[in-house]
């Protein structure tokens, strides 16, 4: 949560984050994290059957808080064909996306950060960030 709360404070509108990580890794929690520090007092479930929930944000320049779950997604080309008009319209939110690695794409925008969970023991996880390069994703540099 302090983590996610931290984090959030330096994304730009329009960022992407990928998070991966096994079950129970952190992922929806550092979300909650960043929720909160945006002043998003909702509760924050993953949208594992719904795909995608958007809370509004009245904060800064930031307008809303996407939070996807692409576990069930075949590929970057599902997520693609359901967020390409929403993505556009919604220049000023933060995208964050569990099971990120799945969507791993040349597809995405330019602001992505990635973001890795590995379990170190019961109670103790290690973070891992990184910005993805656009070189990763391909030359384009489109939205989904």
């Amino acid at each position: 949560m302090r983590f996610g709360a931290r984090f959030v404070r330096d994304l730009p509108p329009g960022s992407v984050v990928l998070l991966s990580g096994a079950l129970g890794s952190g992922k929806t929690t550092l979300i909650r994290g960043a929720a909160r520090a945006l002043g998003i007092r909702t509760p924050i479930t993953s949208p594992t059957f719904v795909l995608r929930r958007r809370y509004p944000v009245r904060r800064g320049r930031i307008r809303g808080l996407n939070h996807i779950d692409a576990y069930r997604l075949a590929g970057p080309e599902e997520l693609r064909g359901l967020l390409d008009e929403e993505f556009l319209l919604a220049p000023n939110d933060l995208w964050f996306i569990e099971w990120g690695e799945r969507i791993l794409c040349s597809g995405l925008p330019p602001r992505v950060v990635q973001i890795r969970f590995v379990l170190r023991g019961p109670t103790s996880r290690e973070i891992i960030v990184r910005v993805v390069p656009s070189s990763t994703r391909g030359r384009r540099r489109r939205h989904l």
